[in-house]
């Protein structure tokens, strides 16, 4: 196992620089200040000995078992699954917010916030938006398609814009209608298509002389909150680079690897031989998603150590290579074993970075991950 974590993803400097490390995080959402009391009511009840992370972890676990039962029912992100299952969808998702609440203030209380707590939180989050993204195109029927594409994009680019902007302004600011109002919003998807059947979001209404379906006129509201919130990152950062001796082609080059992956990941779509965006939408979206989680845990790590975060990541080499074996004809290997391989290989890679950076700063640290040895005040 030893060997195995041998691979340091932190350098003796960024570990010193753990010692300057403090959170600041400015939430505006407007549910978040009335399920505040909620949250504060439930935490005091929690044991002591109950870790933080390890609060993140069982909220993480609802999620995977809400998608597990979507993968079963429905695999193709189409399809009436059984009735109880969108109650399922909507509870798991319910217990991961509270959860996600919960997980800060624990450590506040119990006095064991640490860099490892912020890093676990959002790697976590990270793998969560993409399980709850495939979760809810299954529920709304849009189907293996661009429209399914396009819902997970909207997520997984928000996600690390979010981080982008945290890593250059040292404060996370969530915005008055955000990731809380979206899971109010996806809850009420869940628990409305339990009454009214999943069909319910093929129906039609007329717009502007255009036919759109019910699940189409959903992800136009999220893609419109989605493009509202990223102006918002972007203006703050030009205005940074305004005020500061930051070098803008650098700050903007951190998002190099995001446009990689969605360029060349829409691309290999769009001119897949196989149509391997429809045919296998789970494990096309999951291998994305996947690498969109690897890229989040490293600039978070970065900034989280007061390191430089490089535009150059390998890790998207394999989109690439699966777009130009799709654009050959898949002279090399059979883009289907491309994408299931990538779901699998990125999902490693990410294991991987996620259990060395855990052994690393735990040992450093001196603390342990899933485990309060003793309370340090009530």
């Amino acid at each position: 196992m030893e060997k195995l974590l041998s691979h340091a993803y932190i350098s003796e400097k960024g570990l010193q620089n753990l010692k300057n490390y403090k959170y600041h995080g400015i939430d505006h959402s407007i549910c978040a200040k009335y399920l505040q009391t909620w949250w504060v009511f439930l935490v005091q009840y929690l044991p002591l000995w109950l870790a933080p992370n390890l609060i993140t972890l069982l909220g993480l676990g609802f999620i995977f078992l809400s998608f597990s039962v979507q993968f079963y029912y429905c695999p193709l992100l189409e399809g009436e699954a059984p009735a109880w299952t969108y109650l399922l969808h909507a509870f798991c998702l319910f217990m991961y917010q509270t959860l996600d609440a919960l997980d800060g203030k624990q450590a506040r209380r119990t006095g064991s916030s640490s860099p490892l707590g912020e890093l676990f939180d959002h790697g976590c989050d990270a793998i969560s938006t993409t399980l709850i993204g495939l979760t809810v195109c299954a529920t709304i029927q849009v189907g293996a398609g661009w429209v399914a594409y396009g819902l997970m994009m909207v997520n997984y680019i928000a996600f690390y814009f979010a981080q982008w902007e945290e890593y250059h302004t040292g404060t996370l600011e969530l915005g008055v209608a955000n990731v809380t109002e979206v899971q109010i919003m996806l809850m009420i998807v869940h628990i409305t298509t339990f009454f009214v059947g999943g069909k319910f979001w093929t129906n039609t209404i007329s717009f502007l002389g255009f036919s759109l379906k019910y699940s189409t006129v959903l992800y136009l509201v999220e893609a419109g909150g989605g493009f509202i919130t990223l102006c918002g990152n972007v203006i703050k950062i030009v205005n940074l680079t305004k005020t500061s001796k930051l070098n803008p082609g650098l700050v903007f080059g951190h998002l190099v690897p995001v446009a990689i992956t969605v360029f060349f990941s829409a691309a290999w779509a769009l001119i897949s031989p196989t149509r391997i965006l429809q045919t296998h939408p789970c494990a096309f979206l999951l291998a994305v998603g996947n690498l969109f989680s690897y890229l989040v845990g490293r600039i978070v790590l970065a900034r989280v150590c007061q390191e430089h975060f490089s535009w150059y990541q390998p890790a998207t080499f394999p989109i690439i290579f699966g777009f130009v074996n799709a654009l050959l004809g898949q002279m090399f290997v059979d883009e289907n074993y491309i994408a299931y391989g990538m779901c699998i290989a990125f999902s490693l890679a990410y294991l991987h970075f996620a259990l060395s950076v855990i052994d690393e700063l735990t040992t450093y640290l001196k603390i342990r991950c899933l485990a309060i040895p003793y309370p340090k005040n009530k």
